[in-house]
């Protein structure tokens, strides 16, 4: 994984495993074992598009974000828009 997908999805999920009481695991499920509403992970992965400055979904063809997924999931999920969205 790389560095910088690492780093967003600690400062991402920090909050919701409270102050270092509880350390985050890769195969934690986002909704089960971290409490995130899925509003919450369109909000985290909408925060990756614009800090990575991808290009944005269109109507036509919209991002569909999976809501079963682990914390690695969700690294290797990352990784994958910024392939698909990067700015050539």
């Amino acid at each position: 994984m790389r560095e910088s997908v690492t780093e967003f999805i600690w400062d991402a999920l920090s909050p919701y495993y409270g102050d270092g009481d509880i350390l985050p695991h890769q195969d934690d499920d986002l909704i089960r074992d971290a409490g995130i509403d899925p509003e919450d992970i369109e909000d985290i992965v909408a925060s990756f598009f614009h800090q990575n400055r991808l290009s944005e979904p269109t109507t036509d063809d919209p991002e569909h974000i999976p809501q079963n997924m682990s914390i690695c999931a969700l690294g290797h999920y990352l990784m994958s828009c910024e392939e698909r969205y990067s700015a050539v």
